[in-house]
């Protein structure tokens, strides 16, 4: 009797620490990966802003720092300030963590601006995100209002994600969403409903950066479409167009002008001499030069329509398009 109670104590005790273990596995915490500090604060400041972000973040079970984090990441130090979901994903196994924080601080004299981001790898996504401004406030009141926003961070409104794709013109940009790195356009992905940030970045091309709303209520995929412009004193890319074509028409119009211009003004002159008296032959020139200046005329026509249609598709719009459909509306920026 004594070993069966013994026998039922060890299985018992087996089972609560495979329990426990899943648990740990589970990865029930949270690490706050980066705070980028701009402006004029001081270090003292940096790890007080840091001690009130853990504070406020204990709700949510173990809380790593920053430095915490960057120690535990020693030997992957290329996903030290990577927040790419790629990176999120592999900072996830590393650390044992689903959920992450990243925060920027911007300090002026007394006046400073805290922006927390909750960030899930299992989701691979934003989670949520809080802004603090403190207009003229104390270290004692920041940390005050830290702690609270680090509390905010973790109420998340669980709404139904909406499918969404990205694309962008030309194709194979790079694309951020809320400041996160999505991969290259076109890109499948699905988001809150709710505003959302969208960045895409692509080498001969201005960056491109605008809000849009993401509509909970529409049916079907939502598309977005980011329109680049081609950066200040970059080369052509080769994506024009229309290439020579516009170019060619430019010179042909040209040619043409110059040429019905001459055979117009040489029309009825003598084509044996300078003396018509002498000569039986005068020149017939004028239908050919009206021709050709009817043809210079259409010529930079075309011209003039291939350079508009060109600055049109490049005008930069961000447009959101509901289930395929052609209808939509857009951003100028």
């Amino acid at each position: 009797m004594r070993a069966l109670c013994l026998a039922v104590a060890f299985v018992t005790a087996l089972l609560t620490v495979t329990s426990t273990q899943a648990l740990a596995d589970d990865g029930d915490g949270i690490a706050v990966l980066a705070l980028d500090i701009t402006g004029d604060a001081t270090s003292n400041l940096r790890k007080q802003v840091v001690l009130a972000i853990v504070e406020g973040l204990e709700e949510a079970g173990d809380v790593l720092s920053v430095d915490e984090s960057r120690s535990a990441l020693v030997s992957e130090t290329d996903l030290i300030d990577c927040f790419s979901r790629d990176c999120l994903e592999r900072i996830g196994d590393s650390l044992s963590v689903p959920r992450f924080v990243r925060a920027e601080l911007s300090a002026s004299g007394a006046h400073y601006i805290l922006k927390l981001q909750l960030l899930h790898t299992g989701r691979k996504r934003l989670l949520n995100s809080v802004t603090v401004s403190c207009a003229v406030c104390t270290v004692g009141d920041l940390k005050t209002r830290t702690i609270e926003a680090a509390r905010q961070l973790l109420i998340v409104e669980l709404n139904e994600l909406v499918p969404v794709t990205i694309a962008s013109i030309p194709e194979g940009a790079m694309i951020s969403i809320d400041g996160l790195g999505a991969g290259t356009s076109p890109v499948v992905t699905k988001l809150e409903p709710g505003p959302h940030r969208f960045s895409a970045t692509k080498d001969g091309y201005a960056t491109t950066s605008q809000t849009a709303e993401i509509a909970a209520s529409e049916a079907g995929t939502q598309r977005l479409e980011i329109a680049m412009v081609q950066a200040m004193g970059a080369p052509e890319t080769g994506n024009s167009k229309y290439g020579y074509w516009k170019w060619g028409s430019v010179a042909a119009s040209g040619t043409l002008l110059v040429l019905g211009t001459t055979l117009i003004i040489i029309d009825d002159d003598p084509a044996c001499g300078s003396s018509t008296e002498q000569c039986r032959f005068l020149r017939q020139t004028k239908l050919g030069g009206v021709l050709s200046i009817a043809g210079s005329l259409a010529a930079g026509a075309a011209a003039g329509w291939m350079f508009w249609s060109e600055s049109k598709s490049e005008r930069p719009i961000l447009s959101l398009v509901p289930g395929g459909a052609q209808a939509g509306f857009a951003f100028d920026f």
